[in-house]
């Protein structure tokens, strides 16, 4: 009988031991990927995000083109590269003088709408320097689509309603949820420039 009793004891502190171990391994994991429950945020929000989205990768294909047409040599090459950390310089402050501006709780700030307009400004600028020089050269498979000149009034106007959407949702929620928020918009500041390869090559 006491046999039988220490080996169920044994079994359970087993069974403890592996759950234990299963509930560290998915936790640390998902630390470490940043992997973050459904924060099943409205629609609004998650239009708002998706137009940010929309707005950085746009200048990350412009670089991809740029990469694979041009040579870190090239006076090409150079110049985008410094249109491109200016563009993010702008872009990522405005995002930071966005999550700020929610933060302190008011409207959005006089820094938030004088950004907003720069970093529109300085894509403007990026994109149509690429496409310029990128429009004569032969066309390359995978290579994205060389498209109209941008322009300033449709980022302004996309990257306004964006704000607007997002900060809508934000006074509707809190706690936990205007966290989540934050963390999802920190993500959508820009790649280094280095960190996008060009058409063909893997991504980090």
């Amino acid at each position: 009988m006491l046999l039988r009793i220490k080996e169920d004891f044994m079994n359970t502190i087993k069974k403890i031991s592996i759950l234990t171990f299963l509930f560290l391994f998915y936790f640390l994991v998902g630390c470490n990927h940043n992997i973050r429950p459904n924060t099943n945020l409205p629609p609004e929000a998650k239009d708002g995000l998706s137009m940010l989205d929309e707005w950085r990768s746009g200048c990350e294909q412009s670089v991809k083109m740029l990469k694979t047409y041009y040579k870190p040599e090239s006076n090409e090459y150079k110049k985008a590269y410094s249109s491109y950390i200016e563009t993010k310089t702008k872009s990522d402050a405005w995002i930071e003088t966005l999550i700020t501006d929610l933060q302190m709780g008011g409207k959005p700030s006089n820094r938030y709408k004088s950004l907003l307009e720069e970093a529109a400004a300085q894509t403007v600028e990026f994109k149509n320097y690429v496409k310029s020089v990128c429009t004569s050269q032969p066309s390359t498979k995978g290579v994205p689509e060389i498209l109209a000149p941008i322009n300033i009034g449709d980022i302004i106007e996309k990257l306004t309603n964006a704000g607007i959407k997002i900060w809508e949702v934000w006074h509707k929620t809190k706690g936990e949820e205007q966290a989540n928020i934050v963390n999802l918009i920190k993500g959508k500041k820009w790649l280094d420039f280095n960190d996008i390869k060009e058409v063909g090559a893997e991504r980090p």
